[in-house]
């Protein structure tokens, strides 16, 4: 065991500024080239289909279309190519590695490309659904950590739950492809290395015996969960140093949220990063296993032949990286032109946003600049507030129709009826705390200069005359925010008249209740999202699906209990229009998020 550790710190260590380079340039590779067009596969099997967008529900009968079936093989062989030609790689590095000598990068490529070459004409098909075996199960072991990232809603897991032989059937597999893994773990390097064909590599397979199946799922396991404790250790490290951060220049109120919200963004991010190193790793320890045969031992390290070093001198190169160049624009320009023109996103699975309904107006009173100014120091992802206009044609942030509730005023005029001058004397703030006395019902313009550009403004029009609805869209067009404004109404004509007027805000429609059909509302053409009462979404947990399927987003309101915000973020909501952002953000990340890491911050910062 100590002498095959050595071997892999030497595998790792001999070549490693070639291995760092080539593992780079593959992953912009794939970056650029094999997602791209796996995206642009998976994206035409939706639209050949009977569906518009494909939700759990559907998923099973979508998955069996035998254009999806062709489709899903034809991204299995591109995901295959991609990881052999990996291995492929790894293969002839390692091997030089482990006799102690050099190889430059240009080398190093031009002798995997050639062993790639020949292994096609060789016919080893095979190859390619073993290098995605081995891929998905190195990374099997990490996808529980960054899966725990993601939301699941309920509903969707009652659906999936239902079928416990899908559990016992994917234990099973799972075994099988260790199983198979392990028997044929020797076929690349002999391949590389010997250019021997998977039938041909039985030599080294007989010398398996089942004791050595056994030490080798063991090591294979102990490894990965090394690699796992080690990622997690690296979290760990980074969220303290950006608690000790964030404990300095932010309230201790904010602090959980902040890092909650961090945590899950680092999280990803060093997930992403430990891509590069989780395969390489695991394929050297594969190879250990390799080189430990007498065999292999006499192996010299392979040759480049005839073959001449890559040089972009040469002809064929230059055309080829031409050419290459061509197709990596060429896909790129279809995929961003893809993700600007289809918003819907097809897994939509993260943390809701958090939008502050009327300023963080459980900290503060509603719809006042004290509320707006704490709903962005507690960094909600939007700000909601209401506006109405005066007699003097004034639009200003307050809810009700009338002034009697939230203000000091002797009488309950309506806001209508008053000009702003009036509205300007009355206390906003008294009612709520003395903290707040002198607070004033601020206008649209001093509500959008405290928000923007720190939040979405979500605008709730509750004025619904046609002069109104133009007054504010025009200050919204000269303050510059319409591309950061989600104009919220109850009245769907009024937001096809903002839509008339500029077809490029984004609308969103208020439902508390409703009779008939949940399409006939989810089908209106001139609303781009919807914001339902809390209660009527978790009662009708389809109608996420429904408005999902026409491509928009669907928040909730107004939800404010811990257990009201775990059902909703459960449930997959896209927005949570809530009294209490701070608590919203702890809930709602707190679901994506490691119970124990969660309950470390608590610990540490939730005083």
């Amino acid at each position: 065991m100590r002498q095959r550790i050595q071997l892999l710190k030497q595998m790792i260590t001999v070549n490693w500024r070639t291995l760092i380079t080539f593992a780079i340039i593959y992953r912009i590779l794939g970056v650029l080239v094999f997602f791209p067009i796996i995206r642009f596969l998976f994206l035409f099997a939706i639209r050949i289909s009977p569906y518009d967008y494909v939700t759990i529900n559907a998923m099973a009968d979508f998955l069996m279309l035998p254009s999806t079936i062709g489709l899903i093989l034809l991204i299995g062989i591109l995901l295959g190519a991609y990881a052999a030609l990996e291995l492929l790689a790894l293969s002839v590095i390692y091997h030089y590695s482990a006799n102690n000598k050099k190889l430059a990068l240009w080398p190093f490529l031009t002798i995997s490309l050639e062993r790639l070459k020949t292994g096609l004409k060789k016919g080893h098909v095979f190859g390619v659904v073993l290098a995605l075996l081995i891929g998905l199960l190195v990374n099997i072991s990490h996808f529980s950590g960054i899966a725990s990232t993601i939301n699941i809603p309920e509903y969707w897991l009652d659906n999936i739950t239902t079928f416990t032989w899908l559990f016992v059937s994917a234990i099973v597999l799972f075994i099988a492809l260790l199983i198979a893994m392990i028997r044929h773990t020797y076929s690349f390097n002999a391949l590389a290395l010997e250019n021997k064909s998977f039938s041909e590599s039985r030599s080294y397979r007989k010398q398996l015996t089942i004791k050595q199946y056994l030490t080798i799922a063991f090591e294979f396991i102990v490894l990965n969960l090394i690699l796992n404790v080690v990622l997690y250790g690296a979290y760990v490290i980074i969220l303290a140093i950006i608690g000790g951060i964030v404990s300095v220049t932010q309230t201790q109120e904010v602090v959980l949220g902040v890092l909650l919200t961090i945590f899950y963004t680092v999280y990803l991010l060093i997930a992403s990063l430990a891509v590069l190193a989780i395969v390489p790793i695991n394929y050297a320890w594969m190879s250990t296993w390799f080189h430990s045969h007498e065999a292999a031992k006499t192996l010299s390290p392979v040759s480049r032949g005839n073959t001449k070093t890559l040089s972009f001198k040469q002809p064929k190169v230059k055309w080829t990286a031409a050419i290459m160049a061509f197709v990596i624009v060429a896909l790129n320009s279809v995929n961003v032109y893809g993700v600007i023109t289809d918003d819907r996103g097809l897994f939509n699975l993260g943390p809701p946003d958090i939008i502050a309904h009327r300023g963080a107006s459980a900290d503060a009173p509603e719809n006042t600049i004290a509320a707006l100014e704490k709903a962005v120091e507690q960094n909600a992802d939007g700000i909601e507030f209401d506006v109405h206009l005066t007699s003097d044609n004034v639009p200003v942030v307050i809810h009700d129709r009338t002034v009697g509730r939230t203000t000091d005023a002797p009488h309950n005029r309506s806001v209508q009826e008053m000009t702003y001058e009036e509205i300007r004397e009355l206390d906003a703030g008294a009612w709520f705390s003395q903290e707040f006395e002198g607070e004033a019902i601020p206008t649209l313009e001093e509500a959008i200069e405290v928000i923007d550009p720190h939040a979405e403004i979500f605008l709730d029009m509750k004025d619904y005359r046609d002069q109104s609805t133009e007054i504010v869209y025009e200050i919204l067009e000269e303050m510059d925010v319409v591309d950061n404004t989600v104009f919220m109404s109850f009245s769907s004509s009024q937001l096809r008249l903002i839509k008339d007027l500029n077809e490029d805000i984004e609308t969103l429609h208020l439902v508390s209740t409703f009779f008939g059909s949940i399409h006939t509302i989810t089908d209106q053409p001139h609303v781009d999202h919807f914001g339902f009462e809390g209660h009527m979404t978790l009662n009708n947990p389809s109608y996420i699906d429904s408005v999902r399927t026409r491509d928009k987003r669907l928040s909730v309101w107004t939800i404010n209990t811990e257990e009201q915000l775990r059902d909703v973020t459960i449930a997959g909501v896209d927005g949570i229009i809530t009294d209490y952002p701070l608590r919203a953000r702890e809930v709602a990340y707190s679901q994506p998020t490691n119970p124990l890491i969660t309950q470390i911050l608590r610990d540490l910062f939730d005083n």
